[in-house]
């Protein structure tokens, strides 16, 4: 495809180069008009993906391998093809040449091993500043797990559920890291994108919406030992998912992306989806159980008492969000009545069906599922 692409652009550049001797052989204006018209034509088709391979060979010239246990061994990729020279599905850890990654995260499998401790040294000049860097994970069945290891105890497990037409055994989870040391305080935002190889492991598979990519609820390092930690990890129990880092603010969340939110409760991961219903002239409204959702076109109701019931099944306008292992409040709208407001994105569970509610007195017949909408 390259190939061709390639001769096609040489093809149109020898027609434009023919075109503008010709239309200055004849003075003709016609002729002339066409040749740029074909160089302006080629150059607007070439220029951006110009640009991106450029952005990609300098990022991967930056790329380093750290092997763990070996902190002095780091291996300079002048191709991003050599990874698999240096690759072990066990342990591998990709970063910028300026971060030493062999001091903050290691991976053994699917965990990745933080020493909370040694994140001081990096953020003394840079208390809340973001320190990104990527971390690459071999898996190894079809609805993986990721955990967290801190101390040798696994403090966090996100499972990447998936739909039944997906298998993701022997696929490459990509993860960008968001690390931050917030007045003592060792935070982690944690986003992996699941490609096929490690060929494919690059930032720019972030920006592709056929991606399919998990963002992981804010992960507070380190509660064990500090406090301060283990409060602010209670005090996102029930609270919007901007709070939970599932939602960048003044960004709509694109439909690849998948959230992964840890229960309080039970401190079981489950997967789910988030729909701009606002863009709908929509709210999202919950089953009694939290588990369903609905879509309410009425904007205008009793909120206090507003309900309605399909199939034994009652949605309730302040009902909460719940987890879908043990039903306890997700995200608390029964106890938080001001975090319900018009503008507000919508979860839907992973392979869970969406109910439409078109007015109070009329509900749709069928029921939709959330794939066939633009989450957007």
């Amino acid at each position: 495809m390259k190939v061709l692409s390639r001769i096609v652009r040489a093809v149109a550049i020898i027609a434009g180069f023919l075109l503008l001797f010709l239309g200055s052989f004849y003075n003709s204006l016609p002729l002339l008009f066409s040749g740029f018209a074909i160089f302006f034509i080629v150059f607007a088709v070439s220029f951006p993906r110009l640009v991106i391979e450029h952005r990609k060979v300098k990022k991967e010239e930056k790329l380093k391998i750290v092997k763990p246990n070996s902190s002095k061994t780091k291996v300079e990729l002048e191709e991003h093809e050599h990874i698999e020279d240096v690759y072990t599905p066990e342990k591998v850890v990709v970063g910028d040449d300026d971060f030493q990654l062999d001091y903050i995260i290691d991976v053994e499998g699917q965990n990745l091993i933080i020493n909370p401790e040694l994140y001081n040294p990096f953020f003394e000049k840079k208390r809340t500043e973001f320190n990104t860097f990527y971390v690459v994970v071999k898996l190894n069945e079809k609805c993986p797990t990721v955990n967290i290891s801190e101390e040798g105890e696994i403090t966090a497990s996100y499972k990447l559920d998936n739909y039944e037409n997906e298998d993701f055994t022997d696929c490459i989870f990509y993860i960008k890291c968001a690390v931050t040391n917030d007045f003592g305080v060792v935070s982690m935002m944690l986003e992996g994108a699941v490609v096929d190889s490690i060929d494919d492991a690059h930032p720019v598979v972030f920006s592709y919406f056929d991606s399919i990519i998990y963002r992981f609820q804010i992960h507070y390092a380190n509660q064990k030992n500090n406090e301060k930690a283990k409060q602010l990890a209670d005090a996102i129990d029930g609270v919007e998912l901007k709070d939970k880092a599932l939602q960048y603010e003044n960004h709509i969340t694109p439909s690849n992306v998948r959230c992964v939110g840890i229960c309080s409760n039970c401190k079981k991961s489950f997967v789910f989806l988030t729909k701009n219903y606002p863009m709908l002239n929509a709210i999202p409204v919950y089953s009694d159980d939290g588990i369903k959702t609905a879509e309410l076109h009425d904007t205008i109701v009793n909120k206090n008492n507003w309900s309605i019931t399909l199939g034994g099944i009652t949605y309730r306008y302040y009902n909460s969000f719940c987890c879908k292992e043990c039903g306890h409040p997700y995200i608390d709208y029964r106890k938080n009545h001001e975090m319900k407001a018009f503008g507000n994105l919508g979860c839907v569970h992973l392979k869970e069906k969406e109910i439409k509610v078109n007015s109070l007195s009329e509900l749709a017949n069928e029921e939709s599922d959330i794939l066939n909408f633009d989450l957007f």
